[in-house]
């Protein structure tokens, strides 16, 4: 039982430092990615783990919403499970990927710490523009990203908080020219 409101403020704090952490540049470069993929009439792939799967269904979404055509990697849970029984889940995501990507498509991955195996592996194996929203400082995925969200924190919570808020100005963008 909560007996102050100091846990409360203390994490609101967090949060909003990390909202003031975003870089508006970093979030209209991976709008204008959007909007090339869009424009042109390819597809975006995007993943996520966790709580950063949960944000990249939120992501799926809004990108649906404004015309874009999205797919998120992690939706197929029969595929991902067949795949990760017989394979590994390391590669799960990244073979569906190199069924259905192609040339003119791009890549967003969501994640946390930036070092999951999963999305590390999709990044090596996606084609066209590969961007991220990205915690941690970016972690391992930033040297393969040509544009990223990149927040600093490395609290799971604060940092998924913050993507979402990314989500939605991603989103409030683009319906506005849609």
């Amino acid at each position: 039982m909560i007996t102050t409101v100091e846990p409360i403020s203390t994490y609101k704090q967090r949060v909003a430092e990390a909202i003031a952490s975003i870089d508006e540049s970093e979030v209209m470069a991976i709008i204008g990615m959007l909007r090339s993929i869009r424009d042109r009439g390819s597809t975006i792939f995007v993943v996520g783990n966790g709580g950063s799967q949960a944000n990249a269904q939120h992501l799926v979404l809004h990108l649906r919403d404004v015309g874009i055509k999205a797919i998120d990697l992690m939706a197929d849970g029969a595929f991902l499970t067949a795949q990760s029984n017989d394979f590994g889940y390391k590669g799960s995501a990244a073979r569906l990927l190199k069924l259905l990507q192609r040339g003119s498509d791009g890549l967003l991955v969501i994640s946390g710490s930036g070092r999951s195996d999963n999305i590390l592996e999709c990044l090596r194996v996606g084609k066209g523009t590969k961007a991220g929203i990205l915690g941690f400082g970016g972690g391992l995925a930033l040297p393969s990203c040509q544009v990223a969200v990149v927040l600093p924190q490395t609290e799971y919570g604060v940092v998924e908080d913050a993507m979402l808020v990314v989500i939605h100005i991603i989103h409030e963008s683009l319906k506005n020219d849609f």
